[in-house]
């Protein structure tokens, strides 16, 4: 798969509704993390999520290339980032989804992610991804294309 540039990345923070500032740490954050994976980002995702008066929080920036998956933690205020191998594989996923068929979002759709990687420590290794409206469409496709893939260790 070719990887994602920095103007693909700005697109697709601009249609989440992320203003200019924001848009550009985002770039910022996934161009810099991307020149330590050394490897073309196949995926980026911003986790978000909206409240009762539908305004838009952004939580975590995550990429995804074909040997790692990078999670920025509350990238807009933070420069904290972890590296996972994708070879850990997926130990479990767990699905939570309300108006979204997994096909056509509408501005009602929600969906969640969480996922727990295999590994031998007791502590293990989860992530959360989050999203809502068009996003949904993303997150649908990163759960098709990427973590259903480590589910089933390939």
């Amino acid at each position: 798969m070719a990887g994602m540039n920095s103007e693909q990345m700005r697109e697709y923070f601009v249609d989440l509704g992320m203003g200019k500032s924001l848009v550009d740490r985002g770039v910022a954050v996934a161009e810099e993390i991307s020149k330590l994976l050394a490897e073309p980002v196949e995926h980026v995702f911003v986790s978000e999520y909206r409240d009762d008066g539908g305004n838009r929080y952004y939580e975590n920036l995550w990429l995804f290339t074909e040997r790692y998956v990078s999670e920025a933690q509350s990238f807009i205020g933070s420069d904290v980032f972890d590296v996972v191998p994708v070879r850990l594989g997926l130990a479990r996923i767990e699905v939570s989804h309300e108006h979204f068929d997994f096909d056509t979002p509408s501005e009602q759709s929600r969906l969640a992610v969480g996922i727990s990687f295999s590994t031998s420590g007791s502590a293990g290794i989860t992530g959360q991804l989050k999203a809502s409206g068009e996003n949904c469409a993303m997150l649908s496709t990163i759960l098709r294309v990427h973590l259903m893939k480590l589910l089933r260790g390939e």
